[in-house]
């Protein structure tokens, strides 16, 4: 501690500036409050530190003429003051004998209104889920009578971290997937008011979509059904496929020993004569009761044809209303493309499936939107594929196989939300 010098200035924490150091007697603006042993600087020290408290510190010198040894320091705390409120002291000096220094000159301090008033309530609190990963924060500033000196954020009503008062937005990383989060922000000022909770903002961290099991087949004669195993079906999963019956009437039919019919989506026709003009279909199954002991698709049609089957199993995919966008094209030449969807969000599903009247070869997948296919499945021949992106980049999709040798193919391309 240094006390100040005679030039020097004493400016309390209310803006009220003191004289330099005298050599003061200590006597209370209503009453003497203390008295010390020795003639004194006085001084006022830490200013005003409480709304009530006025803390004072004078040095003795010492009547070395009288032999009296010095006190080293001596202070007071007069902890009887109202807040908001200005009083003077004085010190003066006295030895054995009674003899008591000169008239000393008062020394004045006003004791600070304390600071109750909260900030206001931070506006317009947005929360953005950042992919699977991440949850982004934004809001406006808050303001206040002296200063806001920062902001709470809160997750799920428990305080998440506080920020600086200049920062408006915050990434939180520390999220699970396929999960939801309701987040709000208080703003404080120094003294350590808090304002109220801004209103709430609910957030979907999504899912990732992940390939669980597939495969095709396509029959070598004509029949009435076809049946398509696959393994234990956890539940909630998405079942999905491209399936396909070359000249029956009416429609390819679907369905599953555990769920039961599946949704038809997509289609399109074979063959161009009316009465038997064939039909494939994208058809699915969301939400996907449990299968320990595996799952049987049957595929069927109204008379004896050749029957095309596709189906595959992912997980971390939306249980209710999961499918997005889907388009389906068909043509004749190397390469089979479903054509673009209407847009997407990133980190979607996209699943792409093939059909083919004769078999082209080996099928190379393609990509969308920059994103490249994993080929999941294909026939020794070429005439049956299935593909897909698990996390897509946002943008019109579409599905893509090329191959050597020109055939007419039929191609869908379905993307599906993920959980």
């Amino acid at each position: 501690m240094r006390w100040p010098t005679s030039t020097e200035r004493v400016v309390d924490a209310c803006g009220v500036e003191s004289q330099g150091p005298n050599k003061f007697a200590l006597v209370g603006d209503d009453a003497d409050v203390g008295s010390g042993d020795q003639e004194s600087d006085l001084s006022v020290l830490m200013g005003c530190s409480d709304w009530n408290v006025v803390q004072l510190a004078k040095v003795a010198k010492g009547d070395l003429a009288g032999g009296v040894n010095p006190v080293a320091a001596n202070a007071m705390v007069d902890g009887r003051r109202l807040m908001c409120s200005t009083h003077s002291y004085a010190v003066d000096a006295f030895d054995a004998a009674g003899n008591h220094s000169g008239t000393p000159v008062p020394i004045s301090v006003t004791t600070p209104t304390p600071d109750t008033a909260p900030p206001s309530v931070p506006a317009a609190l947005t929360a953005a889920a950042g992919g699977s990963t991440q949850v982004r924060l934004a809001w406006m500033a808050s303001t206040d009578n002296v200063g806001v000196a920062g902001y709470t954020i809160y997750r799920n009503g428990s305080a998440l971290t506080t920020v600086g008062a200049a920062i408006l937005t915050y990434t939180d990383l520390g999220v699970a997937q396929a999960t939801n989060y309701t987040y709000s922000v208080d703003a404080f000022d120094a003294a350590g008011n808090h304002s109220a909770q801004s209103a709430a903002a609910t957030v979907h961290v999504p899912g990732t979509p992940k390939f669980v099991q597939g495969q095709v087949v396509t029959t070598s004669g004509a029949v009435t059904k076809l049946t398509l195993v696959l393994g234990p079906v956890a539940r909630g999963d998405l079942l999905v496929g491209w399936f396909g019956q070359y000249d029956s009437p009416g429609q390819v039919v679907v369905s599953d020993n555990v769920n039961g019919a599946w949704m038809r989506s997509a289609s399109t026709t074979w063959r161009g004569n009316p009465n038997s003009p064939g039909d494939i279909a994208l058809n699915y199954f969301g939400n996907s009761a449990g299968a320990p002991n595996g799952l049987t698709i049957t595929i069927s049609a109204a008379r004896a044809t050749y029957l095309h089957a596709g189906a595959a199993e992912y997980s971390g995919v939306a249980t209710v209303n999961p499918i997005d966008q889907v388009v389906a094209a068909k043509g004749s030449s190397t390469s089979a493309d479903s054509g673009l969807s209407a847009a997407t969000q990133s980190g979607e599903l996209v699943y792409g499936g093939m059909v083919a009247t004769n078999g082209p070869g080996t099928l190379t997948a393609g990509s969308s939107q920059g994103v490249a296919y994993t080929k999941r499945a294909q026939n020794s021949s070429g005439s049956q594929a299935e593909e897909d992106i698990v996390s897509s980049a946002a943008g019109q999709q579409h599905a893509r196989f090329t191959f050597a040798a020109s055939v007419q193919w039929f191609m869908v391309c379905a993307v599906f939300k993920p959980q």
